[in-house]
């Protein structure tokens, strides 16, 4: 990060510049934005007005930024390419689909980073608040701190500065003004009589002598006196040259001298009182000056003035007093200078009542009592520079009052107390109290200034205050005490200021019973015991001590104890820093603690308030609390704990709230045994482990805490511990957010971010509830729930995190919902491992990888979820997974909705997987699992995908609006799929493909499809059954790739391409499925495919029914085809099929149509109302039409053309043109037909067709019978061709066929006709009978061949020969016609051999022709001409006539069998096999004679009736029998054998 705005905004440059010319850049501005704030946040910690400054900054630059930005935008391509219409490359490369994602990815991403610059913003308001009232609470403690300390300084120095003031008024005339003996004249004393001057002898006499002003001189000797002296008189003690002094004494009951001058000296003698009397010297008025004398009084008191005298002691020794050494009372002024007081009784000096006292540069020492002593309230004075040793009392003595300022003494090695102030006042200043056997100095019910004083090396305490004292200790050295360097006690009230207190037995400061005061600012250090202690019920104030290397502690506050502990440096103590135990209303503040054991330590039920305290590197912890304690810790800093920052223990409770606990190497706060604490607004951060551990049943109470940077678990809660947490944000660290283990508790609204393992962590049976959490960032997972862990987790938002965002394993069995899990950097929720848990009702969108991933036997619960936006997928279960999945909503997803593989076995239920840009379900690698009830709609690509030997169940879905396959399986995929709804996707509706693939489909709806319905290849082996496949926009059924589906009871309906096609070597069952209004047919069968169609029902397909090309082969059995194009169609070289008892009809044009080349057998088929032929075949076609019924199609029932066709024992009536049309040079075999009731032709074969018509019935049809036209040549043999409504058979156009012993009858017109030339039939051996119109009718230009023909029943001519025809009629038996036998008319031809007899007319007209009339043999009942002949030019011979008709039967019979043995000779002789082909032997006629007596009428009309048999017109009149027609030959009613092949 940059160190100012000018690096930041260099580092968001050197982004822009980087970028591609071509790609539009990212929101620059937003970014250095986000740059910026992460500066502020690591730069200006707790600086509110630079970091104000310096993002009013940011926002200047932003604005530059997105001017800059803009005018990029408009330079750039993409600004040319906008102006142009056009794309830029990269964006056409891209899929709609890709394009749709990165859209919905980019949205989702400005709101979230909106959501996160909002929560930036809260957050940032509420640090802003909180720091606010944070500085107001310290403000306004600080001031209300400082109110309190500047009111008790004030009084402090009032009252010292009172008390100098009075001492000093009365210290300067004291002590730096002796008053001056200004001597008159001198007189002389001297205990033996002297020469050299006169001399007094006893002091009463000179002083009785003496005036005032004289100067009295003692010479050396013993003088014993007692006097009263109120003179001004000086008294000078004279030695002698070896050191003799004189000696002052007295045994009286009275003082030796009492001084009530004006003005008394008294120098350089040796007072030794040794009488009774109380005082040596007593001065008691006026001014008394000792000076160098050396003072005894074994009686009393050595010295001692009252008021209103004044005592100057100057330069002397008093000791060895029974009472005081030197004593002042009353309003007495006394100065003590350089004299030495010692071994006196009592005090070596006293101060009573008003005495004003100056006690300077003495040497007091081995008093009995104390060495110095002030008692009164106005005993003033000053006690300066004194050596006070070796007493047995207090050293200095101040009571009831006293307020002497004393300073720089010296006070040692007494026996008691050093200073002992008892209702004290006065200064006590840089004094030196050093080993004393009692306490250094004792204050009791004293209000005395203690200041720099050195008290050190006593037996007892080093000061002790008590009794209500409220001194003020400042600036004192006070150390190596064997009990406490200063002891507080008895309801004391000090001032402790700046103090040094070193060493020592026990605690160096101690407050205790009800004390109260101040310690400020003191050095601490080096105590045995603790620093400071507080106890029973003690108030003080310890504020900004120096406490160190105490071996018990640095602060001890117990037994009721309270008090303020504030600004304190306490390090390298002992044990703790601070300690409270058994305590409340304590208050720890601004302390700077630091290298200790324990910084902080509550315990014992202790209380108490500890905030803005510094606690530093602490070995064992930074705070320790413990036995049940409750303090409340407040906005403390703990830094760089050796192992925890903060303990709780043993039932410890306490509020941990607003700390900074930093760089712990163990636990930031570490919680054991049972304890409760409360932790709110703490940043517990850089720790080497632990965050917060929490362990042995102990319960956390959590909230608004920052948890960050640490090495190891941020929040670790175990050993059935209970957290309840709320609003803490946990972030940056090297673990985990938060570890339960074996725990419990409530967790709510915590931000959880950013650690280098998983956001949470819950195992080993842990059950907590979690809700409203953020969890973001986090190196591992967001959630992990393992080793049977539990809990609820609730309303949580948990993305961006680098591995999953909720992870369940081994046994974790957590409840998680209405959680928000999203933009995760994998997986949004995995589960393996034999996880297991319920997620219900969560969010999971924007993950990089599938939104839920199950695996390893592990068996989640996932309902009511919504999964959106994944980069991957939805679902992923796989390895073994299990599961229950359950009305979720997975939408738009990058990969696949849901993903099973490898053995996964889920329960996927009532899910919506919609507008996903991959598959929506995809189930592979052997998996399996119960797939039910789901939406799965507009997914992009597959929506439900089966492969490598998966075996789904899927029943009762909805798969709908995909971009491609609705359902897919693959790769030897098996599975069940039932009642499935699988409706409008882009492509096919099911695929099915690859070897061993062998899915069942039953009850399913497959519709409205863009492509295929099903789509069944590569060998694949489906089974579909009662499905509905309707309404696709390309085929119902595709079936292809040597594939080899079962296909049965299906509806397949309105689908734009073919209802079923199946091709490329596929095989299968098609059965019993109903197929309808396909657009594009019903099935189609193709390359070399071999599938059976058995019982379908096909309906108006707009193609055809059924198409079978490409070399196909397969089987049709019991198929109903209704409506279509074509009902069947087969087709192509090398297809082969089986059509076997189908049903066709309605067909828009063929009923079946089989096509180039294609080899067809058609069997037992109904094919009727067709639009065009029932059945077409062409192309070069081979078809066999056997046992079908070919009815009422709108053209021909049959058509063949350029085709081989077999037609047998078919039923072919009633359509609309011809009944069979044979065309193109078609070869057929048509066999026991019945052509009937068409509204045409019966049978039309034209364009040089061939074949052979054997014995059918072809009758009732509109038209002609049979045609024969366009140079054909078939056989027509032994058919029954009767009643159509024109002719029989029509041959033409060139045809030659062969018409050889058919029963051709009752037809309206002729029964025969040829015409045109070229046209050439052989009929031979036909009955042809009962015509209303003639027999047969050869005309323009035609040949032919008509011999042996029974041609009778006519109801006109019955061989019409005409306009140019040239046939050959010959050995036809022409009989019982209406009109004549044979008729010629412009024709040419031969008329030979035939049997004329019983016509209605002549038996031959003749009539402009030219034709060879031989060898008929004629008869005639009537008197008409036999022959009439009309110009014809032939050659007419040997034609017989006779009137009788027995003889001329019998002459026909043997002239007709004579005529074929001749002609089976002649055969023979040609080397021809018998009769020619088509040709019959007939027999000898069975005609009844006829009755002589009939008239030629009547037997003509007998002759008719009998020629038309069974079904003949009843005889007119006449009574004769008739005659029965000519048996047929052995060979009747049998086809004329082929070429080559026997009769």
């Amino acid at each position: 990060m940059a160190d100012d705005i000018d690096g930041v905004v260099r580092l968001v440059d050197d982004i822009f510049h980087q970028l591609p010319q071509d790609e539009v850049c990212p929101d620059t501005a937003a970014l250095y934005g986000i740059v910026a704030r992460r500066h502020v946040e690591e730069r200006y910690v707790g600086q509110k007005l630079a970091a104000t400054e310096f993002l009013l900054k940011v926002e200047e630059d932003q604005e530059r930024l997105r001017g800059r930005e803009k005018q990029r935008l408009l330079q750039g391509p993409l600004a040319a390419a906008s102006q142009s219409g056009e794309t830029s490359p990269a964006t056409k490369q891209k899929s709609t689909a890709h394009q749709e994602l990165e859209a919905e990815l980019i949205a989702e991403q400005a709101v979230h980073m909106a959501e996160a610059e909002q929560l930036l913003k809260r957050e940032d308001d509420a640090r802003e608040w909180l720091g606010k009232e944070e500085q107001a609470a310290r403000l306004s403690m600080q001031i209300e701190q400082s109110v309190q300390m500047d009111d008790l300084l004030r009084r402090d120095i009032a009252r010292a500065e009172d008390l100098r003031q009075k001492v000093q008024a009365h210290r300067d005339p004291i002590g730096k003004n002796v008053p001056q003996h200004h001597s008159q004249r001198s007189l002389y004393v001297s205990s033996t009589p002297r020469d050299d001057v006169p001399c007094y002898r006893t002091m009463q006499a000179a002083v009785q002598d003496a005036n005032d002003g004289d100067s009295i001189y003692i010479l050396p000797g013993k003088y014993e006196f007692s006097l009263l002296i109120k003179k001004s008189v000086e008294f000078v003690g004279v030695p002698d040259a070896q050191g003799n002094q004189a000696i002052l004494c007295s045994a009286n009951t009275i003082p030796m001298l009492r001084l009530h001058g004006a003005h008394v000296t008294l120098k350089n003698c040796v007072v030794k009182h040794e009488g009774s009397a109380p005082i040596a010297i007593h001065v008691l008025g006026g001014e008394a000056i000792i000076e160098g004398c050396d003072v005894m009084a074994r009686g009393g008191t050595g010295l001692h003035v009252d008021g209103p005298g004044s005592m100057w002691v100057i330069d002397s020794k008093v000791h060895d007093c029974r009472d005081h050494g030197v004593s002042a009372k009353g309003k007495s002024r006394l100065t003590v200078d350089g004299t030495e007081v010692f071994g006196n009784h009592d005090h070596g000096i006293a101060v009573y009542d008003e005495v004003h006292a100056s006690i300077c540069t003495n040497h007091v020492h081995h008093g009995g009592a104390g060495g110095i002593s002030f008692s009164g309230l106005s005993c003033l004075g000053t006690v300066q520079g004194n050596t006070v040793a070796g007493n047995t009392g207090p050293g200095l003595l101040l009571t009831n009052g006293a307020p002497p300022q004393v300073s720089g003494n010296r006070i040692v090695d007494g026996k008691g107390f050093g200073v002992l102030l008892t209702n004290a006042y006065g200064v006590i200043d840089g004094n030196r109290i050093l080993r004393n056997r009692d306490h250094g100095l004792l204050c009791d019910a004293s209000h005395t200034q203690l200041s720099h004083n050195d008290i050190a090396d006593t037996k007892g305490c080093g000061i002790v205050i008590d009794n209500g004292s409220d001194c003020l200790v400042e600036g004192n050295t006070v150390s190596n005490n064997s009990c406490n360097n200063i002891l507080v006690c008895g309801g004391a009230n000090p001032r402790l200021v700046r103090n040094t207190l070193a060493g020592g037995g026990g605690s160096s400061l101690t407050f205790t019973d009800q004390a109260t005061g101040v310690a400020t600012k003191n050095t601490i250090k080096g105590a045995k015991g603790v620093g400071v202690e507080v106890r029973k019920e003690a108030n003080p104030h310890v504020l900004e001590n120096r406490i160190s290397n105490c071996q018990a502690g640095g602060v001890l506050v117990c037994v009721g104890g309270k008090g303020l502990i504030s600004d304190n440096e306490v390090h390298k103590n002992g044990t703790q820093g601070i300690m409270l135990s058994a305590c409340t209303d304590v208050v720890v503040h601004k302390n700077h603690i630091y290298e200790e054991k324990y910084g902080l330590v509550f315990n014992n039920e202790a209380k108490g308030e500890a905030h803005e305290n510094l606690l530093v590197e602490c070995q064992l912890g930074g705070i320790l609390v413990a036995d049940f304690a409750d303090p409340w810790i407040h906005h403390n800093t703990l830094e760089d704990s050796e192992r925890y920052g903060v303990v709780f223990r043993t039932g410890a409770k306490g509020r941990l709230e607003a700390n900074d606990i930093a760089g712990s190497k163990e636990a930031g706060v570490k919680v054991l045994g049972q304890s409760y604490p409360t932790l709110t607004g703490n940043t517990i951060r850089d720790g080497k482990r632990f965050g917060i551990h929490v362990e042995e049943q102990s319960q956390v109470t959590m909230r608004e805490n920052h948890v960050l940077r640490n090495g190891d678990a941020a929040v670790s809660v175990c050993d059935l511990s209970t957290l309840h947490a709320e609003h803490d944000h946990i972030y940056d660290g090297g673990g985990c957010g938060v570890q339960l283990r074996n725990a419990a508790g409530e967790v709510s609204q915590l931000t959880i971010c950013r650690n280098a393992k998983s956001g949470m962590e819950i195992l080993e049976g842990a059950n907590p509830s979690v809700s409203a959490c953020h969890i973001s960032g986090n190196m591992a997972a967001g959630i992990t729930i393992m080793n049977a862990g539990r809990g609820h987790i609730k309303a949580c938002d948990i993305n961006d995190n680098e591995l999953s965002e909720v992870v369940c394993r081994e046994a974790g069995d957590p409840l998680v919902e209405e959680c928000k899990i999203h933009h995760g950097r994998r997986t949004g929720i995995a589960v393996y491992g034999g996880g297991m848990g319920r997620f219900i009702k969560n969010e999971l969108y924007s993950n990089s990888g599938p939104a839920v991933r199950v695996s390893s036997k592990s068996t989640p619960e996932v309902k009511h979820n919504v999964m959106r936006h994944g980069l991957e997928g939805g679902i992923l279960v796989y390895d073994h997974g299990l599961g229950l999945f359950e009305g979720n909503k997975i939408l738009k997803n990058g990969g696949d909705g849901v993903r099973v593989r490898s053995w996964a076995k889920p329960t996927i239920v009532g899910n919506h997987i919609e507008d996903g840009h991959a598959k929506g379900i995809f189930v592979s690698e052997n998996a399996e699992g119960l797939f039910e009830r789901n939406h799965v709609a507009r997914n992009a690509l597959v929506g439900f995908h089966v492969s490598k030997g998966a075996n789904p169940r899927v029943f009762h879905n909805h798969i709908y609006a995909g971009g491609a396959q609705g359902i897919v399986v693959a790769q030897k995929g098996q599975g069940s799929f039932e009642y499935n709804d699988v409706k409008t996707n882009a492509l096919e509706a099911v695929r099915v493909e690859g070897a061993q693939s062998t899915p069942s489909f039953r009850h399913n709806n497959f519709h409205d499809g863009k492509g295929e319905g099903v789509h069944i290849s590569t060998e694949a082996a489906p089974t579909f059954d009662q499905n509905k496949i309707v309404n696709h926009q390309g085929d119902g059924i595709f079936v292809e790739a040597k594939a080899n589906p079962t296909i049965s009871a299906n509806e397949i309906s309105g689908n734009t391409g073919i209802g079923v096609r199946v091709g490329f070597e596929s095989q299968g069952l098609v059965k019993e499925n109903e197929i309808k209004e396909n657009g594009g047919g019903g099935i189609c069968v193709d390359t070399q495919s071999a599938p059976a169609l058995v019982g379908n029902k096909i309906r108006f397909c707009s193609g055809p029914g059924i198409v079978i090309k490409s070399q196909s082969k397969p089987r049709l059995e019991g198929n109903e085809v209704e409506g279509g194009v074509v009902g069947l169609r087969i087709t192509d070289p090398g297809t082969e099929a089986h059509v076997f008892k189908a049903q066709v009809t309605k067909s828009e044009q063929s009923g079946i149509h089989i096509t180039h080349k294609a080899r067809v057998r058609v069997e037992e088929c109904h094919v009727f109302d067709c639009g065009v032929e029932g059945v077409r075949v062409d192309k070069g076609a081979t078809a066999e039409i056997l046992k079908n019924r070919l009815q009422l199609c709108k053209h021909d029932g049959v058509v063949a053309d350029q085709a081989d066709i077999t037609l047998r024992d078919n039923t072919i009536q009633g359509n609309f043109k011809c009944g069979i049309r044979l065309c193109f040079g078609t070869h057929a075999t048509i066999t026991r037909n019945e052509v009937c009731d068409g509204r045409a032709r019966g049978i039309s074969i034209s364009q040089r067709s061939t074949g052979k018509l054997l014995q059918n019935t072809i009758h009732s049809n509109d038209t002609s019978g049979i045609d024969v036209l366009g140079e054909s040549d078939p056989v027509i043999e032994d058919n029954r061709i009767r009643s159509n409504g024109a002719t029989g058979i029509v041959v033409a156009e060139g045809a030659k066929p062969r018409i050889v012993a058919n029963d051709i009858c009752d037809h309206k017109m002729h029964s025969i006709h040829v015409l045109n030339i070229k046209s050439n039939p052989i009929i031979s051996g036909n009955y042809i009978h009962d015509g209303m119109g003639g027999g047969i009718l050869l005309t323009d230009a035609c040949n032919g061949s008509v011999y042996d023909n029974d041609i009778c029943g006519h109801g006109a001519a019955a061989v019409r020969i005409e306009e140019g025809a040239d046939p050959v009629v010959r050995a036809n038996r022409v009989h019982g016609n209406d009109g004549c036998a044979i008729s010629t008319s412009s024709a040419d031809g031969q008329v030979l051999d035939n049997f004329l007899f019983e016509n209605g007319g002549p038996n031959l007209v003749l009539s402009d022709c030219t034709c060879k009339v031989s060898g008929n043999f004629l008869h005639s009942a009537s008197e008409k001409e036999d022959i009439q002949n009309s110009g014809n030019k032939g050659e007419m011979d040997n034609n017989t006539s006779t009137n009788d008709l027995n003889d001329f039967i019998k002459k026909m019979n043997r002239l007709m069998l004579s005529a074929h043995g001749e002609e089976d000779d002649d055969a023979k002789r040609r080397g021809r096999g018998g009769t020619p082909p088509g040709r019959r032997v007939p027999t000898k006629p069975a005609v009844a004679p006829t009755d002589p007596g009939s008239p030629g009428k009547g037997r003509a009309q007998a002759g008719r009736g009998a020629g038309r048999g069974k079904g003949g017109k009843a005889p007119a009149k006449g009574t004769g029998n008739p005659p029965k027609p000519p048996a047929k030959s052995a060979g009747a009613g049998k086809s004329a054998p082929r070429p080559g092949q026997k009769k």
